[in-house]
């Protein structure tokens, strides 16, 4: 699908018809999750732009290129458990637990005999199949002296893992960050991770008093998400399936995107990564 790849805005991007073709792959591995989290009982919920793709477009968001789920912390190490025995056929579990070359604090389920390939990855280092994105909701308290603290770990987390994965395409000082980070013994990065990782769930028991936080990434950290917004899911329409989705997803949506109901300006509807070899 080489051919079908061009540049738009500076970025490469896909043409109509290769997007299409690899939204379906993405919805394939988003339903074989589906059935697998409801033979399992782990409950999860469409989130981020998959979410608003669900309420705003019944499906994909037209120019979106990637599919995005969140679990509760308690919902993901459940995931993560059962996977050890009973995995998903076909597929990978891409985690910093599982693949010490992954770069990202959240997991991806990824496509085998696939490829989507971003500008500047290496080829020959990690599995690069098509992907849907798990993200982690943790309880943080509300106490601004025990949110600094997770925030705290949160950051050793996001320079720990970072190290992982060079990409040649990023930005000079984020490349001469993972350079250096890489003279800390890979051993010795595993340790302390785990050890920031643990301090993160240290409040994963709280009943009150708490609001959920996603991990993966600096921006995220401006996200508070209410104690009750992983009570209740209900079942949405997203290109003519159904997935589960949480009941206050429109408040969600509202704390990331504000008016998430209003279309991007035309220059902004663009695939977001910048894929140079795609395999479906």
């Amino acid at each position: 699908f080489e051919q079908s790849l061009r540049k738009r805005n500076n970025k490469v991007t896909m043409d109509n018809k290769l997007l299409k073709i690899l939204q379906n792959t993405e919805l394939d591995i988003l339903d074989a999750i589906h059935a697998y989290c409801k033979a399992h009982q782990i409950r999860y919920s469409l989130f981020y732009g998959t979410a608003i793709g669900a309420v705003r477009h019944q499906g994909f968001i037209p120019w979106d290129d990637d599919v995005d789920i969140v679990m509760t912390r308690e919902n993901y190490k459940k995931f993560c458990k059962i996977w050890e025995t009973t995995p998903m056929q076909g597929y990978f579990l891409q985690n910093t637990e599982r693949d010490l070359r992954s770069g990202i604090n959240h997991a991806k389920i990824r496509k085998d005999n696939t490829i989507l390939l971003s500008k500047g990855e290496n080829p020959h280092v990690g599995h690069h199949g098509v992907w849907v994105d798990i993200f982690i909701l943790d309880k943080v308290p509300k106490d601004p002296k025990q949110e600094r603290f997770i925030r705290k770990n949160a950051y050793k987390c996001f320079l720990l893992t970072r190290a992982n994965a060079y990409n040649t395409a990023q930005p000079f000082g984020k490349r001469l960050l993972k350079r250096a980070l890489k003279f800390i013994p890979q051993s010795v990065r595993k340790k302390r991770l785990e050890k920031a990782e643990a301090a993160i769930q240290r409040f994963a028991d709280m009943e009150q008093g708490y609001f959920w936080m996603s991990l993966s990434c600096p921006e995220e950290l401006g996200y508070h998400f209410p104690m009750s917004m992983t009570e209740c899911y209900r079942k949405t329409a997203f290109e003519g399936r159904e997935f589960y989705i949480f009941d206050q997803i429109e408040a969600a949506l509202q704390i990331v995107y504000g008016d998430f109901r209003k279309l991007p300006p035309a220059e902004e509807q663009i695939c977001k990564h910048m894929p140079v070899q795609v395999k479906l």
